[in-house]
This record gives structure tokens, C-alpha cells and sequence, in this order.
């Protein structure tokens, strides 16, 4: 006993002295929710249909924003949450309504509603700022895409209201709690969907639904926080464990462990036969508690800890307290870890601490405990309130907590008792301005050169410039009409038509492109060329023609049989193949690096005039002039037609081309956009899953099933899904060609001379560009999908600049949601580009090394043995490895993680002038301020042009990363006096 109180006492004098800071008034009603944003913005609802902000001012705490009270509901507010980077705030009420609020102004960006128009209980935002999760009375769990402001689906997830909702910190996990006592835990809900279709089937529920607790407390769990650590087990460093902590009508505050193990890729050296052909060698998933080898896995966590109860303990743990778990998911396993007893009542809201290490409850016994996570301690209770606490909320910083009561105020709690009413929380924009003007880092030292900001350069003279699409160049072909044409990146680009040859261009300066000297024209076919097309690599270029040819630059040979027209060559995805087609009514696959013959399909009655390559590079479609789609496996052992989709053109498909996004992260279906001489565009759903075996690796699938009984017919292939058709157009629809970064957008050119930019989504005309006099054949997005290029017969290539804001939302959207917020869950896509950005020297990885080197080994491995897989000999190129590998894993793994007590102890250099946290990726915008790269984002994505700091429209939104700032953050918080290990 003596023990327990010495512990209580050393806590105690940790924590400090928990102190009543300020207060604020309500006018009219009680407090319902609140919640605190970036910078000590402070939000709450109340019961009056009102929603006010605070913002802190040194010397009078905080005051009431200028743009408060917000007035958008008809009822009772029932939720505020800022976004992760604050930047937006989403209020929801019991009207059936969230809306997003700008946080920095107040207009309302847009208002989403409930469907059936049931009352929403809470609303919040995925960890990655593009999503936004509503739910409430009906049980339905509504996700909405922030960026097109639509519903991406809404699943029947409960019987009963659901009252309680939170995300786990890496965007994967959502757990919804109801009023009868029911968790459940979602996976992957927020992931982009292609299909444009609102509702999710029950088959589509039951897939998400990972596990289920059921009577987690008695009458309803009335709140829910995941912490925002995650934790790997020292028996398995496969597997990560998430805490959450639930509260419920039964006056119990509960912690909850999940731990989800996942799968692991053994790294193939390039030497290893295993590693040929681009295949992955996968090593069985471990059990809970199964030992994990050392040596394939590298070094342990040193945060780690041990797993307490086994499946059968916590199952059996579970059942005394009243509760039973019902596990879908066979690597999620769910464990009670601590219950927190205290409250006289019934239990209103809990919420973690930013470092996770402290809790607070609030109840109806008109108080706030503050508690202790590892040791369950209660180390405070907060009595000041006269009537029962609705909600409360730690600061992002973890030094203040607020509590909103039914007596019409909010208490500022100081959580360590050091803090006044003169401390400059919160340093307004000009004094931020005034203290980074003197920085060894030139955050302002000018705007930077534009040229050298990612997406290249740009430049407005008006905000409404930024709006429309811009004729940025014509290009004559005095000797032939264009019939085709293509990007690489953003700085080259090929076309070709009437005068038999490839045009190469490149930019130079002043954003104009020129013909490329001693390479280009490219006396290439007999005929005109029909289509052209860069490698994904940019080392080849490929044009086909009516001489029954199609030739690829510096690709070994001609391919083709030279006998027949071929219409249209495309590369697969991964560069490995090029496909081609034509009157012969076959397609052929090529293998680019032999040339040699590696597909070829058959089943059209009429000439192959389009194909397209899933971005999976695993599914082929191709369409005929009398308007069939047919689907087909990309492998040398499966020659059957897969998918068949008649009449889908009146007269004839032109073209066809597959959404970048659709079909990759865990989809199941394509999205495919067709074009023909019916003057429509039409999207097409085709499901993954068509009854083939499903492919390990590209080019790859296994043994196909026996054929088909003598007796019985053969099932008829099945056909696409129809999903929109998009209509405008007043002739021929000759081309059509998705945005490659996200797939958010659609251009089709026609014989109307027009070309047209469609939503995909929303199935809105977006523009329509009016520049040539004759049928526009041909066109192509730039890599960042800056750059529009339109092709036609009267002679002509036009290059269009598109609006800034249609490109970087989009960008922005694509970016936040492509990289994963942990390391652990990088591709190998992730884990080069992550090197490309970091290291100053140029890599230039293996096939091997971009097929295998996953997030998982870049967190593990040995560094010497990194740099072996990449080659390096350098010993000044492998320390640097090694120190940025040291740093990622003290970020990643939160390994000797330093307790910074305040901001003023960090340079303020290093802080984010929106969130005025420490930055962990800088970039300099072209304001000439540097902010961290997810904030900037989210600052487009919710539709601002203009600059943080100067509040002037920005010359560009594209951004360039600040290395120098990145290396001197990272030796502020992360270096010791250890070096990391080369040997």
C-alpha cells in the first residue's frame, strides 16, 4: 500500500497541478462538443444550432473569433472536429447535416446530408484529410470524398444510433460503437473507390467488418479515442497493436488492445533465382506470439512490449466482465486491457493526449478525471462545473484541456499548472512573419525560382486566371495532319500523323517546347502514324502505321507482321510489353526487352481499333470498329476472352483508356473509359474478379482450370457494368484519355472540332476547349496533369494550361491519400520515391530492388545491408544512407522520441506557420515560406489559393522540398550521441 501511494505521489508531481486557466460563456445554451484545431483554435457546439470558435491572444486567453458564431443548422449541434492539419472544421447536426467549415474564415465550403436525412451524431475526419466519416441515428456509416464533395459509400453498420466513432492513427482501422454496447472495427472504408457508386452491398460490409465486441458497456458506449501511437509486440515485429479507450453508460471508462498482424515479404537479393521475373517471395504470416527471426527481420522496436493474455485469456477475460468478441479478421485479435473506475455516473466523452500517454473522461457526475494509461491511475479530478460534462479534449500540444458542460461554459483546464494568460500560445501570422524573416534557412528570402518547384512552371496574372484553361502553345505540322500524341513527365512530348514521321519535343526555358535536335523528326513508317506512345520509362518511344509495322526507338526489332494495318500500340504499365493491334482482328504482346512474341489473342470479327492496359498491368481491353469491348489476362497461358461487352458503341469504339487509380491499393474492379462514332464517352465497371486465378505478380498466373464439360456450353463471358455515360459531344468521339495522377478527370476530343474536361465523378462537362478548325484526333495529360495537349487535322498540336486549382486539388487529394502515413505500410514505389527525395545523390535502383523493397525491410534491415541492395560503394553515400535510415526509424518507430515541452524551445524556423508544429517534411512554396508538406496540401484540398502568410493568390501552387531545413530538424530532435551502424 505504502508503494501504491509513493507511485500516486511521483505521478502527481509529473503531472504538475492541474489548474482552472479561464473560462468561457455560452450565451444561450449548453455546450454539446467541442474540439481543438491547429495553432489553439478551439471550436464548440451547443444546443442553440450555433457554432463558435475561439482563437488565443496573448494577454487576454482566448477570445472569440472575429467569423463566429457559424450559423448553418436548423438543430442541436452535435459534433465539431477539425481536420488533422486544421485547416477545415465539420460541424453535424441532429437536422440530418455536417458542414465543412473554412477554419481560418468561416465560409462554409459545403454541406453534406445524412441519407434518409436521419440525425448525425458525430462526424470526423481519416487521418489523411481526404475523407470525412459521418453517422448517427439510422446506423449507417456515410463516407464522403472531401475533394469532390460526394458520397463514396454508406454502409448499414449497426441496428442502433451510433453514438461513437474514431479512427485508428494510420488511416486503416474505424471503430463505430452504438447505444446498445456493440464495437465494431472497419478496415479500409476510406480507400478511393472506382465504381461511382454511393451504396455498399452486404457482401462489401461483411469484407470491411474486421472484428466485433459486443456488450463493451452496459446501455451503450457513449464515446470512443484511438491513441495516436502505435505499438509492435516484442514476440512479433510483424504485428501492430492500437489502443483505444471507450467510456459507456455504465459509469466504466474501458482500454482496449487490437493487434493485427501482417503479412511479410522476405527480400530476393537480385542474385537469388527467386528474384526473376519480377516474382515475390512471400514467408508465411506468424501467429500471435510465434517468434519472428532476427536475421530476415533486422533489429526490434526498443518501444516494444509484451503481449499479456493470449487469445483464450482475453477471450476469457472479456466473458467476466460481460463482453464477448467475435473475431472476422483471423490476424485481429481484440483484448481488454485496463477498466478505469472513478465516475458516479454515466461517462460522456474520453480523450487521449497527443503523446498517448494520459486520458480524460468526462460525466454526468459534473466532473473530468485525468488518468494515467500504463499504471490505470487516476491523477486528477476536475471539479468546476455545475451541472454534467458533455465532452472534453486535450490541446494538440497536450498542455491544455478544455470541458463543455450543460451550465453553459467551458473550463480551460492548464494541465501542468504552468501556463497564463500572458504566455504567447499562439504567435499571431506577422509576428510568425517577423520571426522567421531572420532565418539561417532562407524561409523568406524571396519567392523561390518557379521553375524549380515540383510540377514546373507557372504563373497568373489574376486570381480568375487560375480558374480557366489557358492556350499556353500551337505547334504547326506544315506536312501532315496529327493523328496522335503523347507525354513523358512533364518536359517531352511526341506526336505523329500525315507526314509519316515522330516529332519529339522538349521544354526549355520560358515553358515553350521545341523540336529536339539531331533526334527528331523520326523518319519512322511508309504511312501515317496512327499512334505514338513514350515507354514508362521514357527510354523508348513506339509508333505504329497502316504499313503493318510498329516500331519502337532503341526497342530491339519491329514489331508486327507487316502484313495488315495496325491501328493502335500501347506499353503495359511496368514497361515490360507492347501491345498492338489492327485489321488483322488480332492483338499481339511483345515483350520490350527481346522483342520476342509474347501474347497473342484472337476473338474480334473487326478491326482492332483501341486498347487499353490495366494500371495492375494484368488486364487487357480491347475494342473493335463494330463496337465490342473484349477482356483479356495479360499471360502467356490464358488466351480466352475474359470479358465481352457488345454494342457498347453505336458504329464503332475509337478509343478506350483505363482510370491510373481504379483497379490499384486493394480495389476490386477497373474503371475503363470508351469513346466511339455514337458521339458518347461511356465508363465502364469491370470486376477483377472474372473467374480467373488471381495473378501473384504481373505477367504472371497460374494454371488455368480444366476446360469446360463436353456436355454443357460453355458460360458466356460476362460484361462490363455500365456505370455513366457522358454526352455533349456533336460528332465523332475520337480519343479519350484519364488524368494520370489520380483518374479525377476525363478528355475526349471529337470531330466537332472540340475537346472537352469531364469530372469522372461527378459526371459534370467541366470545359470545353475551342482552338481547332478541323477534327481534333488526339490528346494527352503531362505527368502532373499541368499540361493538356490536343492534336488535329487541321495541322495543329495545341498545348493547354489547365487551371492550377482543378490540377492541385486533385494533386493534393492524390498525394495525401497515395503515401501511407507509416512507413511500415510503404510499397516499394514508396520506399524509392522516399529515397529520390531524401538522399542528395541519385539512385538508380534495380527491377529487383522496385519490386521487393517494401516499407516493412527499409525499417529492419541492417543499413550495410541496404545499401548493398542498392548498390552503393561510396562510403560517404552509404553514411548518409544510414543517417536518414536512423532517422526515419526514431520517426517511424518512436525509438528515444524527445519530450519537447513547449513550442517556444524549438527554433520557429522548424514550426509549420499553419499548424505551428514541428515540421517533419518541409517545402518551400512559391510565397517564398516554407510549411510541412500535408498541411500545404490540405490547405489546397480545401480550395484555397492563396498564400498562409500573405494571404495573396499564389503565383503557383507547386512546391519544392526543403532538404536542408528537413536534415536540421531532424539532428534537433533525433541525434545522439550514437552513430548509426555501417559496418
Amino acid at each position: 500500500m505504502k508503494k501504491s501511494k509513493a507511485k500516486v505521489a511521483m505521478l502527481s508531481r509529473c503531472f504538475g497541478e492541474a489548474a482552472l486557466l479561464q473560462t468561457l460563456h455560452s450565451p444561450s445554451d449548453s455546450v454539446t462538443c467541442c474540439d481543438f484545431g491547429a495553432n489553439f483554435l478551439f471550436a464548440a457546439g451547443s444546443s442553440d444550432k450555433l457554432v463558435r470558435a475561439w482563437e488565443w491572444i496573448k494577454g487576454q486567453g482566448f477570445v472569440e473569433a472575429s467569423f463566429s458564431p457559424l450559423a448553418g443548422h436548423r438543430y442541436a449541434i452535435t459534433s465539431v472536429r477539425f481536420s488533422p492539419l486544421g485547416t477545415m472544421l465539420a460541424s453535424s447536426s441532429s437536422d440530418g447535416s455536417t458542414v465543412l467549415w473554412n477554419a481560418r474564415t468561416g465560409i462554409r465550403i459545403h454541406t453534406f446530408v445524412q441519407t434518409n436525412g436521419s440525425a448525425v451524431r458525430l462526424s470526423i475526419f481519416a487521418p489523411n484529410s481526404t475523407f470525412l466519416v459521418s453517422a448517427g441515428d439510422d446506423g449507417a456509416i456515410c463516407v464522403w470524398d472531401i475533394l469532390r464533395r460526394t458520397l463514396v459509400r454508406s454502409l448499414p453498420a449497426h441496428d442502433a444510433t451510433i453514438q461513437a466513432m474514431s479512427f485508428s492513427p494510420d488511416c486503416k482501422y474505424l471503430l463505430t460503437s452504438d447505444t446498445v454496447g456493440v464495437l465494431k472495427l472497419w478496415k479500409d472504408l476510406v480507400e478511393p473507390v472506382s465504381d461511382l457508386e454511393d451504396s455498399a452491398s452486404p457482401s462489401e460490409s461483411i469484407e470491411c467488418l474486421v472484428s466485433i465486441v459486443e456488450d463493451a458497456h452496459d446501455l451503450g458506449v457513449t464515446g470512443s479515442d484511438f491513441a495516436s501511437t502505435q505499438e509492435t509486440p516484442a514476440d512479433n515485429v510483424l504485428a501492430t497493436r492500437y489502443t483505444l479507450a471507450t467510456c459507456g453508460n455504465n459509469h466504466l471508462v474501458k482500454v482496449w488492445s487490437f493487434v493485427v498482424v501482417h503479412p511479410a515479404k522476405q527480400w530476393n537479393p537480385p542474385h537469388s533465382p527467386a528474384s526473376g521475373s519480377g516474382r515475390q517471395s512471400l514467408v508465411p504470416t506468424p501467429e500471435l506470439g510465434s517468434p519472428v527471426s532476427p536475421n530476415s527481420l533486422g533489429p526490434r522496436r526498443e518501444n516494444s512490449f509484451r503481449i499479456r493474455d493470449s487469445k483464450r485469456e482475453s477471450n476469457e477475460s472479456l466473458r467476466r466482465r460481460g463482453s464477448s468478441v467475435r473475431r472476422r479478421h483471423k490476424q485481429c485479435q481484440v483484448s481488454l486491457k485496463l477498466t478505469l473506475e472513478g465516475h458516479g455516473s454515466d461517462v460522456t466523452c474520453v480523450r487521449f493526449n497527443a503523446s498517448a500517454t494520459r486520458l480524460a473522461s468526462s460525466s454526468l457526475d459534473k466532473t473530468v478525471r485525468l488518468w494515467e494509461i500504463q499504471s490505470g491511475t487516476c491523477l486528477r479530478v476536475l471539479e468546476g462545473h455545475t451541472r454534467y460534462v458533455a465532452c472534453c479534449v486535450f490541446s494538440r500540444d497536450g498542455s491544455l484541456l478544455a470541458s463543455g458542460s450543460n451550465d453553459k461554459t467551458i473550463l480551460m483546464w492548464d494541465v501542468k499548472g504552468k501556463l497564463s494568460l500572458d504566455i504567447d500560445l499562439a504567435p499571431s501570422l506577422s509576428a510568425f512573419r517577423d520571426k522567421l524573416s531572420g532565418s539561417s534557412f532562407d524561409s523568406t528570402g524571396g519567392s523561390p525560382d518557379i521553375s524549380t518547384l515540383e510540377g514546373g512552371p507557372k504563373s497568373s496574372e489574376s486570381h480568375a486566371e487560375l480558374r480557366e484553361v489557358q492556350l499556353l502553345q500551337r505547334i504547326e505540322s506544315p506536312n501532315g495532319a496529327v493523328n496522335t500524341c503523347d507525354f513523358f513527365g512533364n518536359n517531352f512530348l511526341a506526336f505523329g500523323g500525315g507526314d509519316k514521321m515522330v516529332h519529339i519535343f522538349s521544354k526549355s526555358a520560358g515553358s515553350r517546347f521545341q523540336e529536339v535536335q539531331n533526334v527528331s523528326p523520326i523518319e519512322a513508317h511508309a504511312f501515317s502514324v496512327n499512334q505514338v506512345e513514350f515507354s514508362p520509362c521514357g527510354k523508348y518511344v513506339a509508333s505504329c502505321s497502316a504499313d503493318g509495322c510498329a516500331t519502337g526507338k532503341r526497342v530491339p526489332g519491329n514489331f508486327g507482321t507487316g502484313r495488315n494495318a495496325i491501328r493502335t500500340s500501347r506499353f503495359s504499365p511496368d514497361g515490360k510489353l507492347l501491345i498492338c493491334a489492327g485489321d488483322d482482328q488480332t492483338t499481339s504482346a511483345w515483350r520490350t526487352d527481346t522483342g520476342e512474341l509474347f501474347l497473342s489473342v484472337e476473338g474480334h470479327t473487326e478491326a482492332v481499333t483501341a486498347l487499353a492496359i490495366s494500371p495492375d498491368s494484368q488486364f487487357l481491353a480491347t475494342a473493335c470498329s463494330g463496337g465490342h469491348i473484349r477482356g483479356w489476362a495479360i499471360a502467356s497461358i490464358w488466351d480466352q476472352c475474359l470479358m465481352l461487352q457488345e454494342d457498347a458503341h453505336d458504329l464503332g469504339v475509337q478509343s478506350c483508356d483505363f482510370s491510373p487509380s481504379a483497379g490499384m491499393h486493394g480495389t476490386e474492379s477497373y474503371l475503363l473509359a470508351t469513346c466511339g462514332n455514337d458521339s458518347l464517352v461511356k465508363l465502364w465497371k469491370i470486376l477483377k474478379d472474372l473467374n480467373t486465378p488471381h495473378a501473384t505478380s504481373s505477367l504472371l498466373l497460374s494454371t488455368p482450370p480444366a476446360p469446360a464439360s463436353p456436355l454443357r456450353s460453355p458460360k458466356p463471358p460476362p460484361s462490363a457494368k455500365l456505370i455513366r455515360t457522358l454526352a455533349g459531344h456533336g460528332g465523332n468521339v475520337m480519343c479519350v484519355r484519364f488524368t494520370p495522377d489520380s483518374g479525377e478527370f476525363l478528355v475526349s476530343t471529337a470531330s466537332d472540332s472540340t475537346a472537352r474536361i469531364w469530372s469522372v465523378h461527378l459526371g459534370d462537362c467541366l470545359f470545353v476547349l475551342e482552338g481547332h478548325n478541323r477534327q481534333v484526333t488526339s490528346c494527352a495529360f503531362s505527368d502532373d496533369s499541368s499540361l493538356l495537349a490536343t492534336g488535329s487535322l487541321d495541322k495543329t498540336l495545341i498545348l493547354w494550361l489547365l487551371p492550377e486549382h482543378l490540377v492541385y486539388q486533385s494533386v493534393a487529394a492524390s498525394r495525401l491519400r497515395g503515401q501511407p502515413l507509416y512507413a511500415l505500410d510503404w510499397t516499394p514505389a514508396d520506399v524509392i520515391s522516399w529515397l529520390k527525395r531524401t538522399l542528395s545523390f541519385p539512385i538508380a535502383p534495380s527491377i529487383s530492388v522496385t519490386e521487393n523493397l517494401d516499407g516493412c525491410q527499409i525499417l529492419t534491415l541492417p543499413e550495410n545491408e541496404i545499401a548493398s541492395i542498392l548498390s552503393l560503394e561510396d562510403p560517404e553515400q552509404i553514411r548518409e544512407l544510414a543517417l536518414q535510415l536512423k532517422w526515419l526509424r526514431h520517426e517511424e518507430l518512436n525509438i528515444c522520441l524527445p519530450e519537447i515541452s513547449s513550442n517556444s524551445d524549438v527554433p520557429h524556423e522548424f514550426l509549420c506557420p499553419i499548424t505551428r508544429e514541428v515540421m517533419r517534411d518541409p517545402v518551400v512554396c512559391a510565397d517564398g515560406f516554407t510549411y510541412e508538406r500535408a498541411a500545404i496540401e490540405e490547405w489546397f484540398l480545401s480550395g484555397k489559393l492563396t498564400s498562409p502568410m500573405t494571404n495573396s493568390t499564389l503565383p503557383s501552387l507547386a512546391y519544392r522540398r526543403h532538404s536542408q531545413l528537413k536534415r536540421a530538424i531532424s539532428e534537433f530532435l533525433y541525434d545522439d550521441s550514437s552513430e548509426p551502424n555501417t559496418e
